[in-house]
């Protein structure tokens, strides 16, 4: 089940938050580059970001789905693009707070750095795995795990990106 749950949930979410640095550093999609709110959450929340990783997810999902040879591929695609939403959903409300503290878009807290960096890392990935939590029957436990290297994954990914260039911060 964790080998099925990694490849629906996690894989997914990592090429598409990959893509979605790539279409953000060439400037893709322009257009949608358009602040969810400049006010609440700063310049970096956008509705570009929300697109991309909701129809990125969604399709990454699907043919995940077609590898396991689970349910139909809308339902697949659906679930994907919901994971990809609720991915972006909950970075709002760190951004928020962040923005209520001073701290500039994409810029590191003066103090507690390690706290905000380890926010960063986890307010995604628990938001997914709540709503996870309760669309399916995993046990706590599973969900417990999945956390842990879903964190782990984000932290190494986050430092490739930001090695690469693809990412201005880590």
């Amino acid at each position: 089940m964790l080998k099925q749950d990694l490849l629906i949930l996690i894989i997914p979410l990592i090429i598409s938050n990959i893509l979605h640095m790539v279409v953000v550093k060439k400037n893709w999609l322009p257009l949608l580059q358009i602040a969810v709110s400049q006010k609440l959450y700063g310049p970096n929340k956008t509705v570009r970001g929300f697109f991309v990783l909701t129809l990125l997810n969604g399709l990454f999902v699907m043919l995940a789905g077609i590898y396991l040879q689970l349910h139909s591929l809308s339902h697949n695609f659906f679930i994907g693009a919901l994971y990809g939403f609720i991915y972006m959903l909950f970075e709002l409300p760190n951004s928020w707070y962040k923005r209520r503290q001073g701290i500039a878009a994409g810029g590191a807290a003066p103090k507690y750095r390690w706290l905000y960096a380890l926010l960063d890392k986890t307010d995604s990935c628990f938001g997914v795995l709540l709503f996870f939590y309760f669309i399916s029957d995993p046990t706590l436990g599973s969900v417990i795990l999945l956390f842990l290297i879903s964190v782990c994954l984000h932290i190494i990914f986050s430092a490739v990106l930001f090695g690469l260039r693809l990412k201005k911060s880590f």
